[in-house]
């Protein structure tokens, strides 16, 4: 559910009445409007509850909620990110309140405590000049207490790589899947997807998440204690119940004190 854009003016959005906008009373951003908090409030309590409420709805998906702050003008006042923090707050916990489970993606701070689950969370590090390697600090905080996802199985572009990483990070295994070719979807937001067909990736799915179940599984609840690089290409992530798994992204074995880790493989060591 995206709540916070609007791309056109339509009979329950009006641009000049709903967007926030900037100092020079633009609309913002680009190509799409930005909705004032306080709107998104009052479009998620007229609107979006007695919608999902009819279906039977039991959690929603926020696109942009828990990752986008701005400030903006509305009804002829300014208000900075703070209070725009505190109306988004307010939607998230409300939302848990009404429909159990909320899921955000890349989770801010502010929406930690009314998420269920997170989504799109990053693997990697910034790619700044300034930077050595990525360290997974955001999975360390949140492993056994929030369950996150990276980016979906069937937009990866080395497999075998990433499902190494989502052992490593402790990923839930997450796909974004359509029922249709994506052939068939152009113009809407699955166009993005090369792939994405269920019947397509179905096998591929059920053989990943049996043999991440059975490998990682008893970890979902456990948090992370430390993550260290051995070597170049050899990773382990120590658990708080001092089980290790160990991960290797290189092509030749590597020796570690509780045995060996075969190329492009991981093994686990329960505490």
């Amino acid at each position: 559910v995206n709540m916070e854009r609007a791309q056109s003016n339509t009979t329950k959005f009006k641009a000049s009445r709903d967007a926030a906008k900037d100092l020079q009373g633009l609309s913002i951003i680009g190509d799409y409007y930005l909705i004032a908090p306080p709107v998104i409030k009052q479009r998620y309590e007229e609107i979006y509850v007695p919608y999902f409420e009819e279906m039977g709805v039991t959690g929603l998906n926020f696109e942009m909620l828990g990752y986008y702050l701005y400030y903006y003008n509305y009804a002829e006042k300014h208000y900075n990110r703070f209070v725009a923090e505190e109306t988004l707050t307010q939607i998230l916990n409300q939302t848990t309140n009404d429909f159990e489970k909320t899921a955000v993606w890349y989770g801010n701070q502010y929406a930690l405590a009314s998420a269920s689950w997170i989504y799109d969370l990053p693997s990697t590090d910034t790619g700044y000049a300034n930077t050595t390697r990525a360290v997974p600090f955001a999975q360390i905080v949140l492993h056994g207490y929030i369950p996150y996802s990276s980016i979906a199985g069937n937009m990866f572009y080395d497999d075998a790589a990433q499902t190494l990483k989502w052992i490593e990070y402790g990923y839930v295994p997450y796909y974004k899947l359509t029922y249709v070719s994506t052939n068939e979807l152009i113009n809407t937001d699955m166009a993005i997807l090369f792939s994405a067909k269920f019947s397509d990736w179905v096998d591929n799915i059920v053989d990943k998440y049996n043999m991440m179940s059975d490998s990682i599984g008893y970890l979902y609840n456990v948090p992370i204690k430390k993550h260290t690089m051995l070597t170049e290409n050899v990773y382990v992530t120590i658990y708080e119940d001092g089980s290790k798994v160990y991960v290797n992204y290189g092509s030749r074995a590597y020796n570690t004190s509780d045995g060996v880790v075969n190329g492009k493989s991981h093994l686990v060591v329960k505490g």
